[in-house]
């Protein structure tokens, strides 16, 4: 064989070279998937001195657009932030001074369950389907708010509030959220 023809023959190929993986792109392999129309930003924190010792566990928000996520690392005053939001947000968050970022993640992380946004347009019709839309909505909310305050309180063998963040300490990346299969 030469450079410009080489071949060869396998039984099993597994190409762990990404998402935009050359060899599926070589071989003519095509995918399927989806774009959630979301995009994460990731980034280093470190925590205020008092809070480290609450960094062996992950904290979690469920937002409007997408969760919000603080991972313990390997050092007890460092945390991960993973943000999944809209590409809008996460473009803007990417562009905030640390300073901006640590208040707005801290109101974040530190509030308590979110109402959710309604599922259904209200068209303020009272037609029986009109009416069971804003019934789903309603029993959704419900359902998804009292799961989220049943863990809140000030007893804290049931809650523990996420440690403070004091400052960015990385940079910061984005990348866009999809599922593909080759």
């Amino acid at each position: 064989d030469t450079p410009e023809s080489s071949s060869i023959s396998t039984s099993l190929l597994i190409a762990a070279d990404g998402g935009q993986s050359p060899i599926r792109q070589t071989l003519g392999i095509s995918w399927r998937g989806l774009d959630y129309g979301r995009t994460a930003i990731t980034f280093t924190v470190e925590l205020l001195a008092q809070e480290t010792s609450a960094n062996k566990r992950a904290y979690q928000r469920f937002l409007p657009h997408g969760p919000i996520a603080l991972l313990p690392t390997y050092s007890s005053n460092h945390a991960v932030v993973v943000w999944s939001t809209t590409p809008e947000e996460a473009l803007e968050l990417k562009g905030l001074d640390a300073a901006v970022l640590v208040e707005r993640l801290n109101e974040t992380l530190q509030q308590g369950p979110q109402r959710l946004e309604p599922l259904f347009e209200r068209t303020g019709g009272t037609s029986p389907l009109d009416s069971l839309a804003y019934g789903v909505d309603r029993v959704l909310d419900t359902i998804h708010y009292g799961m989220g305050m049943r863990h809140w309180s000030d007893d804290p063998d049931k809650f523990l509030a996420p440690p403070l963040i004091a400052d960015v300490v990385s940079p910061k990346f984005t990348f866009p959220l999809s599922c593909k299969v080759a």
